[in-house]
């Protein structure tokens, strides 16, 4: 495995893997297809050591660090180093600090986004680098000075939802544990597509009172009991506060069908 790191940071390739999914191609609406997939991890952490943010993604590009890290340490910023600097290459691993907290800073203003899907977010440089254009957000974190989590947004699923093409999963869950706050997001893809298109918002949920203060899309007709446990498969699989993952699907279900 491949991994880039500083005294702040880490840039890691965690594994690849072959894909199977299913797509459409002319008219035939179940087309096999194998792709190769690789997932990456970036930490970022403060002076302490303690972790501010950490982002999984996945790509059908297997050198994103290599193009990362060449566009850091290009030859043009090594000549303008004197030999000292050089040899200690300390302004570039803080450079290179810098730039991993400004793309998870700037990637989580994108994600707070119900639209965002996750394509393009990521910054390599100046311009967006064209290997942008294939990576996925699968889980984003956000911590506090104790390493609590403060926001996550990432990708949720059931076993019995069939591989797209383009995704790890079709829907994603944004949560906000200080504020208590849930929004599931479909992201509105198909088989065969090659780029996500038309996300809508499920449902949003606050759940800081004694009832929760829950919210269908307008767009939405009345849940039915397997989408309404779906949905609470999706919220068990990031929230493992046992009182909140057993209390939400008795205050979904009271609150959607109640008249």
């Amino acid at each position: 495995m491949m991994e880039f790191k500083t005294e702040k940071s880490s840039f890691r390739l965690m594994q690849n893997y072959i894909k199977e999914v299913r797509t459409t191609e002319g008219f035939d609406t179940n087309v096999k297809e194998w792709l190769d997939k690789f997932w990456y991890q970036i930490e970022c952490c403060n002076e302490k050591g303690q972790k501010l943010f950490r982002l999984i993604f996945s790509s059908s590009d297997g050198y994103i660090i290599p193009k990362w890290v060449n566009h850091q340490y290009s030859q043009e910023k090594m000549k303008s180093l004197s030999p000292y600097v050089y040899s200690q290459v300390a302004t570039l691993t803080n450079q290179a600090d810098k730039k991993q907290l400004e793309n998870c800073q700037r990637l989580k203003e994108c994600l707070e986004k119900d639209t965002c899907f996750g394509i393009n977010v990521i910054k390599f440089g100046d311009h967006y680098n064209q290997s942008s254009s294939y990576i996925q957000i699968i889980d984003f974190w956000q911590y506090g000075e104790e390493e609590q989590t403060l926001y996550y947004k990432g990708g949720v699923w059931t076993e019995k939802e069939r591989p797209i093409k383009i995704s790890e999963y079709r829907h994603m869950l944004e949560w906000k544990p200080h504020d208590k706050q849930i929004k599931l997001t479909n992201l509105g893809i198909g088989q065969g597509q090659k780029y996500a298109s038309d996300a809508y918002l499920l449902f949003e949920m606050n759940y800081n009172g004694e009832v929760a203060d829950f919210s269908l899309n307008n767009i939405i007709v009345e849940p039915d009991e397997y989408t309404l446990n779906t949905w609470v498969t999706y919220v068990k699989q990031i929230i493992d506060d046992k009182s909140v993952a057993d209390g939400i699907p008795k205050l979904i279900k009271k609150k959607s069908l109640t008249p």
